[in-house]
């Protein structure tokens, strides 16, 4: 595809960036089938992806404090607690903070969490969430969060997942300051 307009080109490349995320999910769960490779392409018969388990992240919230943006509502949230437990590793928040942009139904949810393991080893992650805000705070609808991990790469245990993506499905417990998230990683059949 030729495009001449620069304009035109950031604007496909917006529209691109913002399906892909979608059409990479659609391919992990198997809602997509991926393109067949072909011969000569340069690309294994075999380049699915998977969901990895990752277990449980629990995010335990103290406090919270909304104003009015120039765009959005914006809000604040203080994480008293933030754990994640699976099989690989069992990790606990040294920090975590949230904030969030808000408009009439939709909520756009930024989270950061420094995490550390029982053998003193930090992990950051940085996840972002888009979702229907009353339902899900209603308990009734729940959100669908995508991040990142980083490490340092020298530590061999957890190199891998400095390059992958992590998905979650969590669901929110009003009543305990809760919301907790099933965890899965990104990777390759």
């Amino acid at each position: 595809m030729e495009v001449k307009s620069p304009g035109r080109r950031r604007a496909i490349s917006a529209t691109l960036l913002g399906v892909a995320p979608i059409a990479l999910l659609g391919t992990a769960t198997g809602l997509v089938k991926p393109a067949e490779a072909k011969e000569g392409d340069g690309r294994s018969q075999d380049m699915g992806l998977k969901l990895k388990p990752l277990g449980t992240l629990a995010l335990h919230t103290a406090g919270s404090w909304s104003f009015n943006g120039p765009i959005w509502n914006r809000s604040a949230t203080e994480m008293k607690r933030v754990e994640w437990n699976c099989e690989l590793f069992k990790l606990k928040s040294l920090w975590a903070n949230g904030t969030y942009q808000k408009g009439p139904s939709v909520a756009q949810v930024n989270v950061r969490v420094l995490l550390e393991d029982a053998d003193g080893i930090k992990l950051f992650l940085d996840y972002l969430v888009r979702t229907d805000m009353p339902l899900h705070m209603e308990g009734k609808h729940p959100v669908i969060m995508s991040g990142r991990i980083e490490v340092d790469d020298a530590v061999e245990k957890y190199r891998w997942l400095n390059r992958t993506q992590v998905v979650g499905k969590g669901y929110l417990n009003k009543e305990r300051n809760l919301q907790t998230y099933e965890m899965y990683a990104l990777a390759w059949d």
